[in-house]
């Protein structure tokens, strides 16, 4: 990203305290309905991805954006670059970083679904199952959108991904 530090300093202090309202929180724990500061989660997150994108010299930096905010709250906020916003529908208005986090945590819940099932153990273990090498599950979930988008590597997680990303009536 290039921004100015001039322009970055301004937008993290006016962002920060709102943020800081979801500190602790993982991306399982996040309600995008839920109201905070008067607004709802969903919203907080989009006016600050917004404001935090606007900050690059070039218009509209959402790679950056999403970077800034995984560093922000690493556990919560799941990293995307060109390559992945193209693998889920582009940047525009069919798909938002917002909608972006729902389909993490559609994936992420149904992943851990899958390891309950097949390795009979807690939702809490398998969470820790899925994490890698004792990162956080957004790490697991960047990897796999890495492998998946940037790699360009379709086998890994096929069907799964299918499955919890067709559309709400078709399931």
């Amino acid at each position: 990203m290039q921004a100015k530090t001039e322009h970055l300093l301004p937008v993290l202090e006016e962002v920060l305290p709102k943020l800081n309202k979801l500190r602790g929180k993982n991306l399982l724990d996040i309600c995008m309905d839920e109201i905070i500061c008067g607004e709802s989660t969903a919203d907080l997150i989009c006016r600050s991805f917004k404001k935090l994108a606007n900050c690059s010299k070039q218009q509209n930096e959402p790679t950056a954006a999403s970077k800034i905010l995984h560093i922000i709250n690493p556990k919560s906020f799941v990293p995307w670059d060109g390559a992945i916003i193209r693998g889920y529908g582009g940047y525009s208005r069919r798909l938002f970083y917002t909608d972006f986090l729902r389909r993490m945590q559609r994936l992420a819940n149904y992943a851990i679904s899958q390891v309950e099932k097949e390795c009979c153990v807690s939702r809490e273990h398998a969470i820790e199952l899925l994490k890698c090498e004792g990162h956080t599950l957004v790490k697991a979930l960047d990897e796999y959108n890495y492998v998946k988008f940037t790699l360009n590597d379709d086998s890994v997680w096929k069907a799964e991904y299918e499955s919890c990303n067709a559309p709400q009536n078709a399931r």
